[in-house]
């Protein structure tokens, strides 16, 4: 049904946004240590 896959689309997306947000918290802390940002 309908209702399936637009579950399957939330959730895989929620996934990717807490990777991006992962990936982009640890960018930070990097670029951070290394100075690249102060």
């Amino acid at each position: 049904p309908a209702s399936a896959t637009t579950w399957m689309i939330k959730s895989r997306l929620r996934g990717l946004v807490s990777q991006l947000q992962f990936a982009a918290a640890a960018y930070a802390r990097n670029s951070r240590h290394s100075g690249i940002f102060s």
